[in-house]
């Protein structure tokens, strides 16, 4: 009976204490390999993260330096501005809208905002100014000079500030890209003029190109032209007026077709031809 008794006894001591050394190899190294696999998945998963936000930064950088979508205008609308002496009628692209704060009794301006570039508020801009008049305190401009200096393309930049056209450019650009208080850190190039015509439009006015840029490197240059006219007579002198467009220098060429009819479509009324003293 104790030799039956004491077998089964022996065998559960035995069965027990050999686990461990019958144990197959893989098991012993299971879970070393699961967690060797799961540091791997790890480092793939950083590495194409790391790649993705790469091809991120390539595409804001991109952006960042004027590498946006160009926008193409297809529709005109009619815009009209009252000035003192003179009426300006003209179509603009439908995106271009009023900027109110910054029109006047004689000044109408429109903006193209929502501009993708980060540097700048706006895509363009278009600023229509009827009959700036003549400053009795101003020194007297010899008006024949300066529309010989115009036509023959010699000797114009002297009537460039005397004229206003500078300061025009200048000031309209700052308002509208890079900040009221920043006319002085605008770089203004404006080019050679050329006699302007058009249905509307048989004499007395020019076309200014001209480029821009901020002193921030990182600003987009922007492209633009001006229409400069005069009164149609120069023995009743009706002053000054001015069409701008201007936009991100990207922006410039593809849409040449619109910014030419926009142009075209200028018309100039004069309202009073009394001679003043």
């Amino acid at each position: 009976m104790k030799t039956n008794s004491d077998t089964p006894q022996n065998n559960t001591t035995i069965a027990a204490g050999n686990q461990n050394p019958t144990r197959p190899l893989w098991k012993r190294f299971i879970l070393p390999l699961v967690i060797l696999a799961l540091i791997a998945g790890a480092i793939i998963v950083t590495v194409l993260q790391r790649d993705n936000n790469t091809g991120n930064k390539l595409a804001q950088s991109q952006q960042a330096a004027g590498a946006a979508t160009v926008y193409n205008y297809t529709t005109l609308t009619s815009s009209k501005v009252e000035g003192t002496l003179t009426s300006l009628e003209f179509n603009r692209p439908k995106e271009f809208t009023k900027d109110t704060k910054a029109s006047t009794i004689q000044k109408d301006v429109y903006a193209h905002t929502g501009s993708s570039n980060k540097q700048l508020a706006v895509l363009g801009g278009i600023s229509a100014y009827a009959t700036h008049p003549i400053i009795a305190d101003n020194p007297p401009i010899d008006l024949d000079a300066a529309k010989n200096a115009f036509n023959s393309g010699s000797g114009y930049q002297a009537y460039l500030k005397s004229m206003g056209i500078n300061d025009f450019i200048t000031s309209e650009l700052a308002h509208r890209y890079y900040g009221d208080d920043k006319s002085s850190q605008v770089n203004l190039t404006i080019n050679k003029p050329s006699k302007f015509t058009n249905p509307n439009i048989k004499g007395n006015a020019w076309l200014f190109s001209f480029k821009a840029s901020g002193t921030d490197q990182t600003s987009s240059g922007i492209l633009g032209n001006l229409v400069f006219a005069l009164g149609k007579s120069t023995d009743v002198y009706n002053g000054y007026n001015y069409l701008m467009l201007s936009t991100l220098d990207y922006n410039w060429q593809p849409n040449q077709q619109v910014w030419q009819q926009v142009i075209d479509s200028l018309k100039i009324t004069e309202k009073n031809l009394a001679k003043t003293n």
